[in-house]
């Protein structure tokens, strides 16, 4: 009985071992952070469509921290859309407010996920918001490809997309530091001027302060000298003793 029982526990691990080793194949590694935030598997970009967005994501990460990420992928294998963006988001993202964008070329869907910080900060339903104004332009897009009965160019469409999202007003309402906040370079100047003169004062009051106190313990130090018992010395000039005289 107890054989059994130990081969039944043994059976049930070599099952969650080999579906956790299957899932992870099945998935892949994520992939290294693409330096121009553009992941193309699918290879849907030209160089010139490429360079264009990659121009656009540097620019919404200057203008507004907001750090975008672009992936392709033929067939997105082993987890839906959502998932594939929620693992290459924590893997690259280095700024808090992210998000990123998945299309999937064989499925023609794409799926956005930002981090946890941007939903706080911008707000979830202002983000979402945002993401169903982004997905409203590719639908419009692929009605006037439709309408023009010309087949759909996803790069296109993906551009627009991104586009639509970096510029959306609301997100960039809320990314944007008010005016009132900014700060010009003569005002950051005085500012670290203030800084230094401040740290300058407190240095020299920080000395005084210990001067004064050396100064006060050594007015009340009290210095002890050795008692020394000298001998007469009878007979010699200025001794206290007896002295005597020569000559006149």
């Amino acid at each position: 009985m107890e054989i059994n029982l130990k081969l039944c526990r043994l059976f049930i691990f070599i099952n969650i071992f080999a579906s956790l080793l299957s899932y992870s194949f099945a998935v892949g590694p994520v992939p290294s952070r693409p330096p121009n935030g553009i992941y193309d598997e699918a290879d849907l970009f030209t160089l010139e469509e490429e360079v264009s967005l990659a121009a656009e994501l540097r620019q919404a990460l200057e203008s507004h921290f907001l750090e975008v990420y672009v992936a392709t992928y033929q067939l997105v294998k082993g987890e839906n859309m959502a998932e594939r963006a929620a693992r290459l988001r924590n893997t690259w993202a280095r700024n808090p407010f992210a998000l990123v964008l998945v299309y999937d070329e064989t499925l023609g869907q794409m799926s956005f996920v930002g981090s946890r910080d941007l939903e706080l900060f911008v707000d979830k339903q202002q983000l979402s918001g945002a993401f169903q104004r982004a997905a409203e332009t590719a639908r419009k897009y692929l009605a006037e490809q439709a309408a023009a009965k010309e087949k759909p160019v996803p790069s296109a469409m993906i551009r627009r997309t991104v586009n639509a999202l970096v510029r959306d007003p609301v997100l960039i309402e809320r990314m944007t530091l008010p005016e009132s906040q900014t700060f010009t370079k003569p005002v950051l100047a005085l500012m670290a001027l203030f800084l230094l003169l401040m740290s300058g004062a407190g240095a020299f009051v920080w000395w005084l302060e210990k001067r004064l106190v050396r100064s006060k313990e050594m007015s009340q130090r009290t210095d002890h000298f050795p008692v020394i018992h000298m001998p007469q010395r009878l007979g010699a000039n200025y001794s206290g003793g007896k002295s005597v005289t020569i000559g006149e």
